[in-house]
C-alpha cells in the first residue's frame, strides 16, 4: 500500500484495498492447498488422501484449538475461561484438519481473551465460551458463543 502510494500518489480506497487483499489471500490460499496436497499425495498416511483426512473430527480439532488458545490466556492472564464443546461431536466428515484448526483457534483466540478481559478470572464466574457443531442433510455449522462483550453496531464498519 505504501509502495503504491510512493508510486502514484494516491491511496485505494477500502474497497479497492479489500478486494485487492481478498484475491490476494484467496490465491495464497489456494496454491498453498494445491502444493501441499501435491506433496502430501507422495506419502500413504491411512485416514487421508493428500492432506485431506477423510474422517475429520471437527469436535477434536475445536478442544485441540481451544487448548492452545487457554494455554495463551494463562500466559497473558494467568488464567482462562473454559471453553465448551456441545453439539454432535461425534460428526465426522472429509476435510482439511489445519485449516479448520486455523479458522477455531483464531476464532477461540478472540473469544478468550474478550471473555477474559471482561469478565476476569474463570473461578471468579467468568461464564463459558461455547463451541457447538450441528450438521445438516448438506453443510455443517460451528459457533463459536461467547460473553465477551461484542462490537457497539456503531463500530461495524471499522472491521471491514
Amino acid at each position: 500500500v505504501l509502495e503504491l502510494k510512493r508510486e502514484t500518489g494516491v491511496l485505494p480506497t477500502n474497497l479497492q484495498l479489500y478486494a485487492f487483499l481478498n484475491r490476494f489471500y484467496t490465491s495464497r490460499i489456494g496454491l498453498r492447498v494445491l502444493m501441499g496436497h501435491q506433496i502430501a499425495l507422495r506419502e500413504s498416511v491411512p485416514g487421508y488422501i493428500g492432506i485431506i483426512n477423510l474422517q475429520c473430527n471437527p469436535a477434536v480439532i475445536a478442544r485441540d484449538a481451544a487448548d492452545a488458545a487457554r494455554s495463551l490466556a494463562y500466559r497473558d492472564y494467568g488464567d482462562a475461561p473454559e471453553v465448551l464443546v456441545l453439539g454432535n461431536t461425534e460428526l465426522t466428515f472429509p476435510y482439511i484438519d489445519a485449516h479448520l484448526y486455523s479458522c477455531l483457534f483464531e476464532l477461540l483466540k478472540n473469544s478468550v481473551r474478550a471473555t477474559q478481559e471482561r469478565h476476569g478470572s474463570a473461578s471468579s464466574g467468568a461464564p463459558p465460551i461455547k463451541v457447538i457443531i450441528a450438521d445438516g442433510l448438506e453443510d455443517v455449522t460451528i459457533k463459536v458463543g461467547d460473553e465477551g462483550g461484542g462490537l457497539a453496531r456503531s463500530d461495524l464498519h471499522k472491521i471491514w
